[in-house]
């Protein structure tokens, strides 16, 4: 789904995709954005098994393998909560999150976005890392 742009018929498909409990996989310019679900109790999500356990903390190596067979490693930074009626409210630094997510900042970077309703109803839970190799 890279080029993905997150509104009108696009965002549809990504809604597809999440409804179908996969991952979306977006981004330009060298961001590298993964959308998908935590479900709470029944442990099904896609991203139950990485949350639950610990493995989106900030220091975690990330590895995305391509088509290609090329791998690239990312860092994880830092983690971002906020709850969705507020995500469009939401910066990183000077970058505007939405914007980052699908279009990047010119920095070869990975955003991990899952929804944590077992928390709290709308909480959103963003991991951003840069490339380290």
């Amino acid at each position: 789904m890279r080029g993905n742009e997150g509104f009108g018929d696009d965002f549809d498909e990504l809604n597809e995709v999440l409804n179908e409990n996969r991952v979306a996989y977006v981004g330009q310019n060298d961001i590298n954005t993964f959308f998908g679900h935590y479900y709470d109790l029944t442990g099904t999500g896609v991203f139950n098994p990485l949350a639950d356990q610990d493995l989106l903390e900030v220091g975690t190596e990330v590895v995305i393998t391509d088509e290609d067979g090329l791998s690239k490693g990312y860092e994880i930074t830092q983690t971002i909560e906020f709850l969705h009626e507020n995500q469009q409210k939401q910066f990183y630094g000077d970058d505007y999150m939405p914007d980052l997510a699908y279009y990047g900042n010119g920095d070869d970077m990975v955003y991990i976005q899952y929804c944590r309703w077992d928390i709290q109803t709308g909480l959103l839970i963003t991991n951003i890392g840069y490339r380290i190799w």
